[in-house]
């Protein structure tokens, strides 16, 4: 079955998943749009073969030395669209090069959608290295990260200001009254890789987890464009409370 929809206007055609389908609906009714979304239709999807059968029995080869070269296309990633009309940006497959053999203990959270570079970054690296994914909907409570922390199933951390300013909130106004929050912080002290990204950090954010929790944040800042990390500080550097 078709799992997205088509949206239709007089002058678009969007294709778009279930979900922002009702987003759009409660959207064009809070801003009393005159254009509606036409019917909902959804089809089975049915594949023709068009070779010959023969085709399929004719002897062939698998030359195991066969490479393709880095220098090909491997990857299509949509900038957000924050500074402008979102644009598909076609890397090389050597994005998907150079990923080292995880640690045994190696786990990274995913807690960004897919259909960001972020998101979907991360899970390709856990693919190719080896390391785990620990998979947190984007839209979780920040305590279900908080007790990623304390079973100490995570060590490495990427997250924006808002993901690490849910997650001093949280730590503030539950975490820091429990009998146990020593285990929390335990956890959240292994993590070896913390960044903080995506936008400027206020330094308190940055002093309150250096200094109240003693996990200094690193900030990293890239772009959909390049897919690295352009900028970045150490988590130690006292510039970073400027």
């Amino acid at each position: 079955m078709l799992s997205d929809i088509l949206l239709t206007s007089p002058t678009k055609l969007v294709l778009a998943s279930q979900n922002e389908v009702s987003r759009a609906i409660e959207f064009q009714a809070l801003c009393k749009a005159a254009v509606k979304p036409a019917a909902i239709e959804v089809g089975t999807i049915t594949v023709q073969n068009h070779c010959p059968a023969a085709i399929w029995n004719l002897p062939f080869e698998i030359d195991k030395h066969l490479t393709i070269a880095a220098s090909r296309p491997g990857i299509i990633f949509f900038s957000s669209g924050s500074t402008g009309t979102p644009k598909g940006i076609i890397h090389s497959r050597a994005i998907l090069h150079g990923n080292q053999p995880a640690s045994e203990d190696e786990a990274l959270l995913i807690c960004r959608p897919a259909s960001w570079i972020a998101g979907s970054k991360p899970l390709l690296q856990c693919v190719l290295s080896g390391a785990r994914a620990e998979i947190v909907s984007p839209d979780a409570d920040a305590k279900t990260v908080w007790e990623l922390f304390r079973a100490r199933r995570l060590t490495a951390v990427g997250g924006t200001v808002i993901l690490w300013h849910r997650l001093a909130q949280t730590y503030r106004e539950t975490i820091a009254n429990l009998p146990n929050k020593a285990e929390y912080l335990q956890g959240v002290r292994s993590i070896r890789d913390p960044v903080i990204g995506g936008s400027v950090p206020p330094s308190s954010l940055l002093k309150f987890w250096k200094h109240e929790l003693q996990s200094p944040l690193a900030t990293r800042y890239g772009s959909s464009e390049i897919s690295l990390a352009v900028l970045g500080t150490h988590a130690n550097d006292d510039l970073l409370e400027v």
